[in-house]
């Protein structure tokens, strides 16, 4: 391989790997997402902060700059006006327009309970007492007005006091407040610790047997259930009292369990809301606390991402979240409640593309979404090839159409040299012989085909050896070397 061809071969080489080695670093870099997370929301604020801190310590591609804003709201303004990047947001405060769901971060219940003492059964008693209200709020505000509403209710009728969990007891006892509600994960620790509080403002009474039914009476029925259970007969159907008598059932023991009948109705109307059941003996406690199952509502608090985040980045940390939740929940509890969010059609709450991707495992590889790009490049490197390689071809035809034409001279030079018949016509010949020698080293340093320079070589010589016979047969003397540099230096 001639040396320029080699020097442009080797010179794009290197250039190629320092292009693949600089796309690596900068493909590799670590990609900085600002997340809006509300001051106010402890639970939130650690689950956030326990993901950025495992992001860097894992060396992730995706790092978390946490900007904390004034509340939930605030959060979602924040991604909507595209100050942020992500945003923690709670469903029933404020759903931004152009941010979609990347994962479920947890789903809290409203519970509403009551000491036994309190007379409150359901929303309908509610007017006209005093509700505590804890972690209070926009949110949790609005969530008792939708109770109430839903019921026909004026959400004026009912006064809403702020708590912190420590003075649930002391607000209880001094009757400022008929009753608790708590929005918080069903099986957090803190919702049961609130429960068992309530629970303790009455003391519990012995329980006294149940009356037995006796008389004529009594074995009539008994007759009529037997005779009717004999004959295959359907049990009769619920009366218009059985909602008394779950309200009963909610209402043993020491404190009482306020349903939202109408849950379902209130989430099919408000993709804000949820319905979700409290299972019987959720809250521990004999008997158990609740006595039965029943309906509530749920908010969810959501990362959210806006839509100039790139699919892979939001796929990316939606597998984070989904697979990391364990060491997420180190120094943060509430994560192991993190969950993916429902990737279909008709869903209430977009899904950002990225998370539905990998939640559907549909996600591309990075040979899937560039294979274009990869193929276009390849063909352009081809021709570009191609193209340095026909330049090369023309510029090393050129040289040795060149040498070709001083080697056809020196034949005709050997020639001459033969037929000299005097000392100045070998000198001039032998001057000539020198000059195309200086041309052609002087070409040689920038590339020629090794062949034609032997065939050069050789014709040389053969010129240099004919004057010399030459000179002899004639009796010419031969010229002095340094004469001739002379001449040539002057030239």
């Amino acid at each position: 391989m001639q040396r320029p061809l080699l020097l442009v071969v080797i010179g794009g080489l290197a250039a190629s790997g320092a292009a693949v080695a600089a796309g690596a670093l900068w493909y590799e870099r670590p990609t900085r997402l600002t997340v809006a997370v509300s001051q106010t929301d402890e639970p939130d604020r650690a689950l956030i902060d326990s993901a950025t801190r495992l992001l860097k310590r894992s060396r992730n591609p995706v790092r978390l700059q946490v900007q904390l804003v004034e509340n939930a709201k605030a959060a979602s303004e924040a991604v909507d006006a595209h100050r942020a990047d992500l945003a923690v947001i709670r469903t029933d405060v404020a759903i931004p327009g152009d941010a979609q769901t990347v994962v479920i971060l947890h789903r809290d219940a409203a519970v509403l309970v009551a000491p036994a003492s309190s007379g409150l059964k359901g929303i309908a008693d509610l007017p006209g007492h005093a509700i505590g209200v804890l972690r209070m709020g926009a949110g949790n505000r609005s969530l008792l007005s939708t109770m109430l509403a839903e019921a026909d209710l004026s959400p004026d009728s009912v006064v809403q006091v702020e708590l912190k969990p420590e003075e649930v007891e002391g607000a209880l006892r001094a009757k400022r407040v008929a009753g608790v509600m708590a929005v918080d994960v069903v099986s957090s620790s803190a919702l049961r610790a609130i429960v068992r509080t309530v629970a303790a403002i009455d003391p519990p009474a012995a329980a006294a047997p149940a009356p037995a039914k006796s008389g004529a009476r009594g074995a009539k029925v008994g007759r009529t259930a037997a005779k009717a259970g004999a004959k295959g007969k359907a049990p009769p159907p619920k009366d218009d009292d059985d909602d008394d008598k779950d309200e009963a059932e909610l209402a043993k023991g020491t404190v009482v369990f306020i349903p939202v009948a109408e849950a379902e109705a209130i989430a099919a109307r408000s993709p804000a809301y949820e319905k979700s059941e409290v299972l019987r003996g959720i809250f521990g406690g004999t008997p158990p606390r609740p006595g039965k199952d029943y309906d509530t509502l749920s908010i969810t608090h959501r990362l959210v991402a806006n839509e100039d985040v790139s699919q892979d980045l939001v796929g990316g940390l939606t597998r984070f979240f989904l697979t990391e939740k364990g060491p997420i929940a180190a120094t943060a509890p509430i994560a192991m409640r993190i969950e993916a969010p429902s990737t279909d059609k008709g869903a209430s709450l977009p899904v950002h593309a990225g998370s539905a991707a990998y939640i559907d495992d549909d996600e591309q590889t990075f040979f899937d979404r560039y294979s274009d790009m990869i193929y276009i490049g390849a063909m352009l490197v081809g021709v570009l090839a191609s193209g340095i390689t026909a330049v090369m071809g023309r510029l090393n035809g050129a040289r040795s159409s060149a040498l070709e034409g001083v080697v056809h001279r020196l034949v005709e030079m050997m020639a001459a040299a033969r037929a000299a018949g005097s000392a100045e016509e070998l000198d001039a010949l032998q001057e000539e012989a020198d000059r195309l020698m200086t041309a052609v080293l002087d070409g040689a340093a920038s590339g020629s085909d090794d062949r034609r320079l032997a065939a050069f070589g050789l014709a040389l010589d053969q010129v240099r050896a004919a004057v010399r016979d030459r000179r002899a047969q004639i009796g010419a003397e031969p010229k002095p070397a340094e004469a001739v540099a002379m001449r040539l230096a002057a030239e």
